[in-house]
């Protein structure tokens, strides 16, 4: 009983706040070091705004949708970042278009983002 005192005066203490998300929308290229050699690419963000992006992104998602839409996958997108950061996404398209199935390496629903980034490395290299 001693330990959940201590452990429950240890929470009060702590200041809560909330933790910053780095979105795409919030993106800042000068954020990130490059190593010599290194290229990125990335969109501005302020192309986010351009109706036509909206439109074909809308289109994008829809047809996501859809050919997600089947009997044992119950997986829907409704935000590209964070719904394709797993790798899981990419996972289920590839599968249901080249109709095989693809056994990443961490397994399918992983937390840790190392092991998220092992998985799509592995789903890039086989649609390579």
């Amino acid at each position: 009983m001693a330990e959940l005192d201590i452990m429950t005066e240890n929470l009060r203490q702590i200041e809560m706040t909330p933790t910053l998300k780095k979105s795409f929308s919030a993106f800042n290229p000068q954020d990130y070091n490059l190593v010599e050699g290194e290229t990125r690419s990335f969109i501005d963000p302020k192309c986010l705004q351009d109706e036509a992006l909206k439109e074909l992104m809308g289109c994008l998602k829809e047809w996501i949708n859809a050919s997600l839409c089947v009997e044992n996958t119950r997986v829907s997108i409704t935000d590209f970042e964070e719904d394709f950061k797993d790798g899981m996404v990419f996972k289920f398209l590839i599968e249901k278009h080249l109709k095989r199935d693809i056994i990443t390496p961490c397994g399918d629903f992983v937390q840790s983002k190392e092991r998220q980034l092992l998985n799509v490395d592995y789903i890039i290299t086989v649609i390579g």
